[in-house]
């Protein structure tokens, strides 16, 4: 498991961003349940040593912190000591055990050669990771990093690769915080999210309703519907500690992005309803709505 990237346009480490309850990194551990040694290659993070614990895996230090993935690989590769070795990124939140067990098994049945094989997951593409390898590739990552080499594309060319058809939840990452939208880990279920529509909204807005616009800051400063709090959907993840412990309305511009938002929320426990039509079906019905900064 290689836990040791910077996140930069997560804005925050993404291993530890929760999805389903969980910590990313904890998702994908779980897809290595079956493996007979565990590593999770990282820095000597407080969260990192925690997350490896629970998963009974052993925590090692990347040998060359900060240089990119084939480092990281090559780190994995030097402390492992099967004849094959499984490299995870942390940010795979719906890849499962058999998914692993499928690349194991195509590394297993390759033609032997003098070449290292390896097996990747492809579909529209070749995806460099997650991969299953054999072990003894590490001199070949070794001598690749020692040159100046720092992708995994690099290893592979080394390699006698075998395409797996892919998963499409095995290869699905997380990079961005709008990507956990798009995201359904496997241990959540498709659940069913009520909506009322705006006429129904106006009858409610005098009972001091707990109203969510997740739409952007200009967009509810443009109009919104009186009393709407505004947490942009992009921020919920990050800020569930500011959602109100009671029933939420959720809203947008149509309904899109706060229908996403009510599944994302329901799926973890809050009751949630989506206001079909948005502020914009609002606006549009003639019903008083405030416009300009929101002023404490």
């Amino acid at each position: 498991m290689l836990a040791g990237g910077k996140s930069r346009r997560m804005g925050a480490d993404k291993a530890f961003t929760e999805v389903g309850g969980r910590w990313l990194i904890a998702c994908a551990l779980s897809a290595l349940a079956e493996a007979s040694q565990r590593i999770v290659v990282g820095g000597r993070d407080r969260r990192l040593a925690q997350a490896a614990a629970a998963a009974g895996a052993q925590q090692v230090s990347d040998r060359w912190p900060g240089e990119g993935p084939l480092g990281a690989l090559a780190t994995a590769l030097g402390s492992a000591r099967h004849p094959v070795t499984v490299i995870l990124p942390c940010d795979l939140p719906a890849i499962g055990a058999e998914d692993v067990m499928a690349l194991v098994r195509a590394v297993c049945q390759a033609p032997a050669g003098p070449a290292p094989s390896a097996a990747v997951f492809t579909d529209q593409r070749r995806h460099h990771l997650p991969l299953a390898i054999e072990t003894r590739a590490v001199a070949a990552a070794e001598g690749l990093f020692s040159s100046g080499q720092r992708s995994v594309a690099s290893l592979l060319d080394e390699t006698a690769v075998v395409d797996v058809p892919a998963p499409p939840d095995a290869v699905t990452d997380i990079d961005c915080p709008e990507d956990l939208w798009s995201i359904r880990p496997t241990n959540l279920a498709r659940v069913e999210i009520p909506e009322i529509s705006v006429a129904e909204l106006a009858e409610l807005i005098g009972a001091d309703i707990a109203l969510i616009d997740v739409r952007e800051p200009d967009e509810h400063a443009e109009a919104r519907v009186p009393g709407a709090v505004l947490i942009p959907l992009g921020a919920i993840p990050e800020r569930l500690a500011d959602l109100p412990d009671r029933h939420l309305y959720m809203i947008c511009a149509m309904g899109g992005r706060s229908l996403k938002a009510a599944e994302y929320l329901i799926a973890r426990g809050w009751a949630c309803t989506n206001v079909a039509g948005g502020t914009n079906g609002w606006v549009e019905a003639g019903y008083p709505h405030d416009s300009g900064p929101v002023v404490d």
